[in-house]
């Protein structure tokens, strides 16, 4: 099931693409993200590399999962989160690593007008490889609505 849904949000080229509200969700859901880096936790790499948390959990699935039940983040950004979950594992450590280090430079620019063009900056560089000709995976949107 999970790669049927992957395989409706590719691009001809077979690349899967995040949407913006895939990102907001993303951004929302990782807000602490940064913290927890910077204590050295080797969480960055866990994250980025698909490895399990410390109990043996997926850690892509506990921060997708517990944003959707506990901060109904998949209503907020109108965003099935059993879909990024089957896009989330579908990437690369690479692309993983950009959407982290991406989500704590939203927040690092959270009080300034540019931390939106930080989630747009990352959209762009999470669907580099989308070819001309293919529907691009960007808006207009501007959203403000991160707590």
């Amino acid at each position: 099931m999970c790669e049927e849904r992957v395989i409706q949000d590719t691009t001809k080229s077979g690349q899967v693409v995040l949407l913006l509200d895939e990102i907001r969700f993303l951004a929302d859901a990782l807000r602490d993200v940064g913290p927890t880096i910077e204590r050295g936790s080797g969480y960055l790499d866990r994250l980025c590399a698909d490895q399990e948390c410390p109990d043996g959990g997926d850690l892509w699935a506990h921060t997708i999962e517990t944003a959707g039940i506990d901060d109904e983040l998949d209503k907020k950004w109108d965003v099935e989160s059993e879909n990024l979950l089957c896009k989330i594992r579908h990437l690369s450590s690479e692309v993983r690593r950009k959407i982290v280090l991406g989500v704590i430079e939203f927040w690092e620019q959270s009080a300034d007008r540019r931390a939106e063009e930080v989630l747009h900056w990352l959209l762009d560089e999470v669907n580099t490889r989308t070819v001309v000709g293919e529907t691009e995976a960007t808006s207009a949107d501007p959203g403000n609505e991160y707590v």
